[in-house]
Order: structure tokens, then sequence, then C-alpha cells
């Protein structure tokens, strides 16, 4: 006769640490959150909420300014840019020369530049502000399901298609949300900067379409809720046995 004993695999429910880890993620989600209805409401959105004050409080102003890109300014303006900095160096350069510590030797070269967007038409406000907004309520959407993962780890309960499916959620989100937001805000500035008047003078400042590091982490989870998933079921089916 073969007995088969089947041992209990709920993990026993974890103390303190969790508690605080899952707190944590809430508030993390709580803040991205807010942080994207900032967008949404404040100057750049619907413009219903005046921000400046919760700008200083939360530490950021951002969602107070007005529109703009990073930007390489070309010909002589680009030159004088980078002139200008270099001159009001100068005065420190010199202290730096005559002290036993200096700080080091630093130059500018380029001309990068911010370009402000005082007139945009209602679809562009609406597009520049997207492009701020979504990555925010995406991140919160990330904490968010960190902490009822961890609600179910602080039940011993963690091994489960459910929790596998949160990880693959979060790993969509960082493999194709970080990637897409890149490229749709790139596509942005360059439309913006070649429909303003400074289109004969400045580009868009160059960035990575790509942010590799998303990609990476991405499919890491995918592959991590591929095995989480086959665990849960292996899990259910030896319940099944008892």
């Amino acid at each position: 006769m073969v007995s088969i004993i089947v041992m209990e695999n709920r993990m026993r429910p974890a103390g303190t640490l969790t508690w605080v880890v899952q707190g944590l993620c809430l508030a993390l989600a709580a803040l991205s959150l807010v942080g994207s209805l900032a967008w949404v409401l404040g100057p750049n959105g619907a413009d219903v909420v005046p921000l400046y004050r919760l700008g200083e409080a939360i530490g950021t102003s951002e969602q107070n300014t007005v529109a703009h890109e990073a930007v390489v300014v070309s010909g002589r303006a680009g030159v004088a840019t980078a002139a200008a900095a270099n001159e009001a160096l100068a005065p420190q350069r010199e202290a730096d020369a005559t002290s036993a510590s200096p700080s080091g030797f630093v130059e500018f070269y380029g001309a990068q530049a911010q370009l402000s967007f005082w007139g945009l038409g209602r679809w562009e406000s609406l597009a520049w502000t997207g492009t701020r907004a979504l990555p925010l309520l995406g991140l919160s959407l990330i904490w968010l399901l960190l902490a009822l993962t961890m609600r179910d780890v602080r039940r011993g309960d963690v091994f489960t298609t459910r929790v596998a499916r949160r990880v693959a959620v979060i790993g969509g989100l960082v493999l194709v949300g970080v990637p897409v937001t890149a490229v749709l805000r790139q596509v942005l500035a360059v439309h913006l900067v070649e429909s303003s008047w400074a289109a004969d003078i400045a580009d868009a400042a160059p960035a990575a379409l790509v942010p590799w590091w998303s990609v990476v982490v991405g499919l890491v989870l995918l592959v991590l809720a591929t095995a989480w998933r086959e665990a849960a079921v292996m899990r259910r089916d030896l319940e099944g046995l008892v």
C-alpha cells in the first residue's frame, strides 16, 4: 500500500515587515495617482485646480510650468548659448585656479536649452499633458498590484494564478508602456519644435527611443509570471490529491 502525504503548502502568515511594505506600496500608489491627476486637472490639462501651492508642497512644480521641450540650438544662437554659459563660469575658474582644493574644471559644450510653447492648440496640449500623466497612472497601477501581492504574502496565500496574473500585468506595463511612452514623447517633441517659430534655429534634443532596461525587466517579469503560474497550477493539483 502506497501512502501519499501532502503537506500543507500555505505559507505561514508573515509579520510586521509585510504590513510596512504593503503600506509603502499603497502610499506610493496614492502619490503617483495624485501626480497624474495634477497633470490632468492642472494648468496644462483641464485647468480646474490651482496647483501652484500643491507643487511646492509635494516638491515638484513641473505640472505648473508651460509646456516645454529640450532642444539643441543651432547656428549663431547655439554658439552664443554655450559661450554665455562658459563665460558665466569664468570667475569660478579663476578662484579655483588659486585654491588649494579646486572643485574641478567644467566646460559647457553644445547648445541645449528648454523651449517653451505658449500657444499650443487644444489637441497638442492634451497630447503633451497625456504623455506626462499616463506614465504616472501606470506607475500607480503597478504600486497597487504590488500592494495587493504583499497582502497575499501576509495571508500566506501567494502561490496562486491570481498573483501570477498581477506579475504578468506589471511585466507588460514595463515592457510595452515605457518604450511606447518614450516614442510618443519624442515624436511629439519633434512635432512641436518643427511647427513652432523656433523651427529654423532649434531641433528637438535626441533621446533613446527604446529604453532597453524596460525591455529586459519586462521580459524577466513575464518569464517569472509564467513560472509562477506553473507553480500555482502544481500547488492546486497537489491539493486535489488530498
